[in-house]
């Protein structure tokens, strides 16, 4: 990140040089970097850096569990959530969001241009996962598993479509709908 923001590489040099910055701030912020390595002894028998090696195996069970733990229901009208099989027959999914990404799971592509599911946030935490399940799919395996009917739309602005979906279930009561829906500033 050398000279990106202009407080970083060269002009950092010249202003330790011309003493606007102590050079025992820069050791003290170095110290601050380099001391968990040695805290957590990474550099005693740490693993080598190997890039054939399998850094997957079983660890999508807790990335799992830990997604599930992370979720967050934003509105949850007439508790229509959590879905109960046995009685939620017939589902209706509704938005690009519920989808899985047409552009990939790269950062740069998840961007207000593109629907789908976003996986998870961006910026410098940014990690490529190894695989996604989008909502969408992971509803239509529950609902394969457990016989349900799913229906979805995936184009919010298929308003002919969406609102057939209304009155063919005319006369059902009750039958849940979930919106998936991004929002952007």
């Amino acid at each position: 990140m050398s000279g990106i923001d202009g407080y970083m590489g060269d002009t950092l040099v010249s202003f330790v040089q011309n003493r606007s910055i102590p050079e025992s701030r820069i050791d003290d912020m170095v110290t601050r970097i380099i001391a968990p390595y040695y805290l957590i002894r990474q550099d005693q028998n740490y693993p080598t850096v190997d890039l054939d090696r399998n850094a997957i195996e079983n660890n999508y069970i807790i990335n799992r569990e830990a997604s599930r733990a992370g979720m967050i229901l934003l509105k949850n009208v007439n508790n229509a959530l959590p879905l109960n099989s046995s009685v939620d027959t017939n589902i209706y999914i509704y938005g690009q969001a519920a989808g899985q990404t047409t552009c990939g799971l790269e950062q740069t592509a998840w961007n207000k241009d593109f629907g789908s599911a976003l996986y998870q946030g961006g910026g410098s935490s940014f990690v490529r996962p190894a695989y996604a399940i989008d909502p969408l799919t992971a509803l239509m395996q529950k609902g394969r598993d457990n016989h349900l009917q799913i229906r979805y739309i995936t184009n919010q602005k298929d308003y002919i479509s969406i609102n057939r979906t209304f009155t063919d279930r005319e006369g059902v009561v009750d039958q849940p709908g979930l919106l998936g829906k991004r929002c952007w500033k």
